[in-house]
């Protein structure tokens, strides 16, 4: 759970009364201990009337000092008025509609979620918005590797390893499985699309659920990950095809 979050609810509750609609966690720590014991807390916060901006985020600001709230917790503050009552419209940082749903499985520590509220998404724009944050993983590794980019610590390994099996996950999101737990993940992604990984590869994915530190042996690691997630990828591309009125680029 996220250091002191309980004061941090009291706090918002007394300085924001009834302005305050909603408080979610969400985050790699709420389904599982993040990759290799490296966790995500992320917190949204939900007000009315966007006219004290400047304000709110002073309050916010000296809640969080004077509770010493988790250090590295990513606080998101939301207005009503901002957010679109059709979640196809919907879009956090560099994830798209998707994200709409996947807030939906968030826990709820104050008020209402307020992604419960929106219509949608479209089946068809949570696949688009998939296949646009799977582009975007399998592109990361990709330029690590034409950089020949040396993994030399176990931080930087997990960033990779959080590419890996974030790209499982969204593939299971396209065929409308929202599943956290990394574990369950590989199991399921064999019934799903079973021509898409090897066996070797997913016992290299195996291996690295079980926290072992295979990104010593540095010389296979990033092209091992880029295998993968350009199998993924390509992977997803066909579907697309298939499925999404996608068409590739001919010359």
């Amino acid at each position: 759970m996220i250091k002191n979050i309980d004061k941090f609810i009291t706090a918002c509750r007394k300085r924001f009364g009834g302005r305050l609609i909603s408080i979610i966690a969400h985050g790699s720590w709420i389904f599982e201990t993040d990759y290799w014991d490296i966790n995500d807390y992320d917190l949204f916060v939900v007000l009315r009337n966007k006219q004290f901006l400047a304000k709110d985020i002073k309050i916010i600001n000296s809640i969080m000092k004077s509770i010493k709230i988790e250090k590295d917790l990513d606080l998101q503050l939301f207005y009503l008025e901002e957010l679109p009552n059709n979640a196809d419209l919907y879009s956090q940082n560099t994830n798209g509609c998707f994200f709409a749903w996947h807030l939906r499985g968030s826990v709820l520590l104050y008020g209402q979620n307020i992604f419960d509220l929106m219509i949608g998404p479209s089946q068809y724009q949570v696949r688009l918005s998939l296949l646009q944050k799977i582009r975007q993983y399998a592109h990361a590794i990709r330029k690590m590797n034409i950089l020949g980019q040396s993994i030399t610590s176990k931080k930087e390994a997990c960033v990779l390893v959080k590419f890996l099996f974030k790209m499982v996950k969204d593939t299971l999101m396209i065929e409308g499985i929202l599943k956290q737990n990394r574990k369950k993940s590989i199991l399921l992604i064999q019934k799903v699309r079973p021509k898409m990984l090897k066996k070797k590869d997913l016992q290299f994915l195996s291996r690295l659920n079980n926290n072992e530190n295979i990104w010593e042996e540095k010389e296979n690691f990033l092209s091992w990950a880029m295998n993968i997630s350009e199998k993924i990828y390509q992977d997803t591309l066909s579907f697309a095809c298939l499925n999404m009125r996608f068409k590739r680029l001919k010359l």
